[in-house]
């Protein structure tokens, strides 16, 4: 392999430009806290939370007059326009007795006084509006609302020491041969476990455990291109540090120089400088297989832990391994 940045090791093994990494350690960070909240507060009631129906409130509604009443006359009004009332009354006055017919009822609006007929009708109150009853959900609808609020319990495998943990990630990285390494069988082989189908990935296995000395750390092996591309490796490891908080790393699960120097004596190509993505500081390390004309790349994600007494060390928080055709 030539000699070139870290970034240029990364991007000729992963062409697609597209952080998937970065998204796929966020939603693990979120994965955590559920998990957490779930261990604090309990898991969801069975057949998930209560689905209310929505209801339109009664509002109280204005009364509203049939008929607006008509103004009272001013000094300013012409004679004119009082015969174009009276006109007016006149034939609102046959219309009724025309209504009344030979029954000889005699109409409302007919016996009213003159003093009368300048009143307001009575207004009519309007009946209220019934709320109108939703139709209640089938009960398909309740089983995937409830198969989506489900949150189940991860189950842990047992605990080994962080120097095995290091020893099989040494070995994940020095079996790299072909693209076919990078797949599950090749993951459990090494670690000897058996990966669990995730559900939130198309093609996605995911195992978790502890090591001895108290500390979390998971192996997962996704597609995150194409289902026809190879996948790749996640490896997290635990740094004390709730998500999204800017709480300072509290201890070291693996540290970086150790594994570093490993990785170059496998034949890795170190980066001349770490590069920040998504915010993390990032490690490239790069191998060509020139027999099968593939290369590798490995991530690794570094913070730094401050002791009270000595210098500083810097650990590692996850590895991001993929492959690909290997760069000219």
């Amino acid at each position: 392999m030539k000699d070139h940045d870290d970034t240029e090791i990364h991007l000729s093994i992963r062409p697609n430009r597209d952080d998937h990494h970065h998204d796929q350690h966020l939603l693990r960070d979120v994965q955590a806290v559920n998990e957490r909240i779930t261990r604090a507060l309990g898991p969801l009631p069975s057949g998930g939370l209560p689905v209310q129906s929505k209801r339109k409130p009664q509002l109280p509604r204005p009364v509203v007059p049939l008929t607006t009443p008509a103004p009272a006359p001013s000094d300013e009004d012409t004679p004119m326009q009082w015969k174009i009332a009276a006109a007016v009354t006149a034939l609102a006055t046959g219309s009724a007795l025309a209504a009344c017919g030979a029954g000889g009822e005699t109409s409302t609006a007919v016996n009213r006084s003159p003093a009368a007929a300048n009143e307001a009708p009575e207004s009519v109150e309007m009946p209220p509006v019934k709320a109108v009853p939703q139709p209640a959900e089938d009960a398909e609808t309740k089983r995937e609302t409830a198969a989506e609020q489900a949150v189940s319990e991860p189950q842990l495998g047992p605990a080994i020491p962080a120097a095995l943990l290091q020893r099989q990630i040494l070995d994940l990285l020095r079996s790299f041969q072909t693209l076919e390494d990078l797949e599950r069988r090749n993951v459990e082989k090494i670690f000897r476990v058996s990966l669990q189908r995730n559900p939130r990935m198309t093609e996605g296995y995911e195992y978790e455990a502890t090591t001895t000395e108290g500390w979390n750390y998971s192996v997962s092996v996704d597609k995150l291109d194409r289902l026809d591309q190879p996948s790749t490796i996640l490896i997290g490891l635990d740094h004390g540090v709730e998500p999204f908080t800017k709480q300072e790393p509290t201890y070291c699960t693996l540290e970086f120089e150790p594994i570093a120097k490993e990785l170059v004596a496998m034949g890795y190509e170190q980066g001349v400088r770490a590069y920040n993505r998504g915010g993390k500081l990032t490690w490239g390390f790069g191998r060509d297989s020139l027999a099968e004309r593939v290369g590798f790349g490995v991530g690794v994600i570094v913070y730094t832990v401050q002791p009270d007494v000595g210098a500083p060390r810097t650990c590692i928080s996850g590895f991001d391994i993929g492959g690909g055709p290997a760069g000219e």
